[in-house]
């Protein structure tokens, strides 16, 4: 991801989405042990329009692969 982006979006394994989604945690670094790398194959890459950098976009064509 580094080298299309300084940032890593969150991407939890769906058997962690109940504990990131809780009430009952008080103290937010209890979520740390969830924020690991994703595997391998989870992200895919490919070109998109420059739509995408407008947040008042909100197109299917933001994300439809260019060719």
């Amino acid at each position: 991801m580094a080298a299309i982006h300084d940032r890593m979006p969150v991407i939890l394994r769906r058997d962690s989405w109940d504990r990131w989604l809780s009430r009952d945690i008080a103290d937010p670094a209890e979520l740390t042990p969830l924020l690991v790398p994703a595997t391998d194959g989870t992200l895919i890459e490919h070109p998109v329009s420059t739509l995408v950098n407008d947040v008042r976009n909100n197109y299917a064509e933001c994300i439809t692969p260019l060719r």
